[in-house]
């Protein structure tokens, strides 16, 4: 098993990563926001849900299907609801957006744990590396050698 060192050179810069990274998601699926604002798609002032599954774990959130009450779903939504004062349908609606949005955080930290240089230091070094002549740039020959050491840096 690799050693892997949590608070290694570049900790708090993937964890800026990974909030962007969420917030870059959630934002490309609220880009349709406008769209969904229409009140055909909504019933009662809540949110139609897309899913027929999504309708089940509301149900176990209101206590109305017995079967759904102990699942995981349902239970989140039952505490979400409890804590913020919004209907079911409508916090399982949003909920879902988040959550998965929250899969873009797992993404960036596996390619970090990987070993993935971090982004900043390749922007820099591509920069330097395509601008021959300026103060501080590298000419490229070609030769991979080179190509290697500028991205170990």
């Amino acid at each position: 098993m690799p050693n892997v060192r949590i608070f290694r050179k570049g900790f708090w810069q993937i964890i800026t990563i990974c909030f962007a990274v969420f917030l870059f998601s959630a934002g490309m699926r609220l880009i349709e926001y406008p769209r969904w604002d229409q009140s055909s798609f909504k019933v009662d002032g809540e949110w139609l849900l897309a899913t027929h599954d999504a309708y089940f774990w509301v149900a176990g959130a209101e206590d109305v299907n017995p079967i759904a009450e102990p699942m995981p779903m349902a239970i989140m939504l039952d505490v979400l609801s409890r804590i913020f004062p919004i209907p079911i349908a409508n916090l399982a609606f949003w909920a879902s957006i988040l959550l998965a949005a929250l899969v873009a955080i797992p993404l960036a930290l596996w390619g970090y744990f990987l070993g993935a240089p971090v982004c900043s230091d390749k922007i820099t070094t591509a920069q330097n590396a395509r601008r021959p002549g300026e103060p501080g740039s590298q000419q490229l020959s070609g030769d991979p050698n080179q190509i290697r050491r500028i991205h170990k840096r």
